[in-house]
C-alpha cells in the first residue's frame, strides 16, 4: 500500500510547465476477459471519444483489440473486436490505429506471417469489418500489417519481412466505396535486413517510415526515410538518421509526424549495455530535413528504453520508456515545445505500478488524453492508463446542457474516509448517483430514487457495496436524472472527481 500511495501523489502533483493544471491517472483500463499472457496494451491509439488497444497474444495469439467508449468522464469497453477468419497464431492486435469512424487492426502472424489488416466501421454502437487488406505482392514471412496508420481516406501499413526483411510499406485509400492499394513504397537504397517499415506515421501530405536496422553509420545502426505526396504518388523526400557518438542504434524503431516535425526514438543511448534510450527530432525546411535537437529524459537510468514508443502532434510530444528488465516499472514523458525548444513537463508514472510492467511499451495522444500501454501487467494480462489534463482542454468535467442549472459538489474533497454528497435538481425526477473508481469500475450507488425537486445529499463512508473499505486514489461520482421518472433516459447527467486519502 505504501508504494501505491507514494505513486500516486507524484503521479498527481506534478507540474507540467505551461499546462494550467497537471496530467492526472484517471482510469486503468483493464480487457472484461483478460486472461494470463494476452499483452492487452501491446498497442494503443485514441480518436475523440473513442480509444483502440491492441490484445495481440488473446487466445493462443489468435489476438483481438478492445474499443472503448467514453461515457461522461469514464471509458467504457463498447466491443471486442476479432478477425472474421481468426486463426492460432495471427497475432490479431499487434498494431492497432483509429481515426473517426474507421479502426485499422494489424495481424502480422496471419496466413504464415504473410499478415494482414482488418478495416472496421462503426455502425451506431457496432464496429463492422468492412474489408481485410493483404498486399498485392504478398508472400509468407512478410509480415505485412505490423505497424498499421490511418490518416483520413489513407491507410499506411508496414511489411518489414519482405524480400528477405529489406522491408517495404504500403498506401491504401479509401475511394467512398472501397480500400484499394494505391502505391508500395520502398527505400531508394533499401538492403536485406534493413526492416524498412517496422514502424510507420503520417501526417499531411508527408509520411515517415523507420528501417532501424539499415547500416548507414554502423551496424543496425537504423535510419528513416521522409515520403512527400507529389500528386497522387509519393515520392522518397529525404532520409534521416543521427549523428552522436554515443548512440549505436537501432535508431527509428518508433516514429511520428507531425507538421514540419518527424521524432524517431533511438533504444541505445551510451552503449549497447546501457539501453537508456533517446529521441532525435528532425525539422523540414524547404524540401530537406535537417536535426532539430535530441530528446532524453531527465531521470534516465540503465534499461529505461526511453523512445520505445513516441506520439508527436502539434507541440505535445510523448515518449514511452518501457523500461525491458525486471529493474523498472516504466513510464511516459510529456514534452512540450516552448520558444522552439523541446522542454520536459512532466514523467507519468502507473499509481499501481510494479516491477516488470514495461508502463510506456505503447502511447497514443488527443486533445486532453493520454493513453499509455503496458503489457506485462499482472503476468501479462496487461493493461492500459488514462491520464487527463484540466489544463489542455475546457473539458474539465462533463455536463449535459440540460442539468447546467442543477448542482453537485462534495465535501470535504480530499476527504478520510467519510464525504458528504450535496445535489439540487430542478424538479421530480428519478436520481441516480453512483461512485465509480478510476478503472471505470462501479464502486457503489448512493441513490436510486424518486426524488422531489430541491437540495439532497448522501453520505458516502469509502465503502464498496459490499461493506468493504477501499484504497486511496481518484474515485468519480456520477449522477443521472430522468425527468420522466422512467429511469430509461440517461442523457441528463453531471460527473466530478474526488479523492480518498488516507
Amino acid at each position: 500500500m505504501k508504494k501505491m500511495y507514494i505513486c500516486f501523489w507524484v503521479t498527481l502533483f506534478i507540474v507540467s510547465g505551461l499546462f494550467a493544471q497537471e496530467w492526472s491517472e484517471i482510469q486503468q483500463i483493464l480487457a472484461s476477459d483478460g486472461e494470463y499472457d494476452d499483452q492487452f496494451g501491446c498497442a494503443v491509439d485514441i480518436s475523440g471519444d473513442y480509444a483502440v488497444i491492441g490484445s495481440f497474444f488473446d487466445d493462443d495469439s489468435t489476438g483481438s483489440a478492445y474499443i472503448y467508449h467514453r461515457n461522461v468522464t469514464l471509458w467504457e469497453e463498447q466491443i471486442k473486436l476479432t478477425a472474421s477468419d481468426a486463426a492460432i497464431g495471427d497475432k490479431f492486435g499487434c498494431s492497432v490505429s483509429i481515426s473517426g469512424d474507421f479502426v485499422v487492426v494489424g495481424a502480422r502472424g496471419d496466413d504464415e506471417c504473410l499478415g494482414s489488416a482488418y478495416v472496421f466501421h462503426r455502425n451506431g454502437n457496432s464496429w463492422d469489418e468492412q474489408v481485410k487488406l493483404i498486399a498485392s505482392d504478398g508472400e509468407i514471412g512478410d509480415k505485412f500489417g505490423s505497424p498499421v496508420f490511418i490518416y483520413g481516406d489513407n491507410i499506411l501499413t508496414g511489411s518489414m519481412g519482405d524480400n528477405d526483411y529489406t522491408g517495404s510499406a504500403y498506401i491504401f485509400q479509401n475511394t467512398g466505396t472501397e480500400w484499394i492499394e494505391q502505391e508500395k513504397l520502398t527505400a531508394s537504397d533499401g538492403m536485406p535486413n534493413d526492416c524498412f517499415g517496422n514502424s510507420v506515421s503520417m501526417d499531411g501530405e508527408y509520411l515517415v517510415i523507420g528501417a532501424p536496422f539499415d547500416d548507414i553509420n554502423a551496424s543496425c545502426s537504423g535510419s528513416a526515410y521522409i515520403f512527400h505526396k507529389n500528386g497522387t504518388s509519393w515520392e522518397e523526400q529525404s532520409k534521416v538518421t543521427y549523428f552522436d557518438e554515443d548512440n549505436f542504434g537501432p535508431f527509428a524503431t518508433s516514429v511520428s509526424i507531425s507538421g514540419d516535425y518527424v521524432v524517431c526514438g533511438a533504444l541505445f543511448d551510451e552503449g549497447y549495455c546501457i539501453v537508456s534510450g533517446s529521441a532525435y527530432m528532425f525539422q523540414r525546411n524547404g524540401t530537406t530535413w535537417i536535426e532539430h535537437s535530441k530528446i532524453s529524459s531527465s531521470t534516465g537510468s540503465l534499461f529505461y528504453v526511453f523512445g520505445c514508443s513516441v506520439f508527436l502532434d502539434g507541440d505535445n510530444l510523448i515518449i514511452g520508456a518501457a523500461g525491458w528488465s525486471d529493474y523498472q516499472i516504466g513510464s511516459a514523458f510529456v514534452f512540450h515545445k516552448e520558444n522552439d525548444i523541446w522542454l520536459e513537463q512532466t514523467q507519468l508514472i502507473p499509481s499501481n505500478g510494479e516491477i516488470g510492467d514495461q508502463f510506456g511499451y505503447s502511447v497514443a495522444f488527443e486533445s486532453s488524453y493520454i493513453l499509455v500501454g503496458a503489457n506485462y501487467v499482472d503476468n501479462c494480462t496487461g493493461s492500459a492508463y488514462l491520464y487527463y489534463n484540466e489544463g489542455v482542454s475546457t473539458d474539465e468535467e462533463y455536463t449535459s446542457p440540460s442539468v447546467m442549472t442543477t448542482h453537485l459538489s462534495n465535501y470535504p474533497n480530499p476527504f478520510n474516509p467519510t464525504t458528504t454528497i450535496s445535489f439540487s435538481i430542478p424538479e421530480e425526477s428519478k436520481v441516480e448517483l453512483s461512485i465509480y473508481n478510476i478503472k471505470g469500475q462501479k464502486v457503489k450507488t448512493l441513490v436510486n430514487e424518486i426524488l422531489p425537486a430541491g437540495e439532497h445529499s448522501a453520505i458516502w463512508n469509502g465503502r464498496d457495496s459490499n461493506g468493504n473499505q477501499v484504497s486511496s486514489g481518484i474515485y468519480f461520482y456520477k449522477m443521472c436524472l430522468h425527468p420522466d421518472s422512467s429511469g430509461k433516459a440517461s442523457d441528463l447527467q453531471k460527473v466530478k472527481k474526488m479523492i480518498l486519502l488516507k
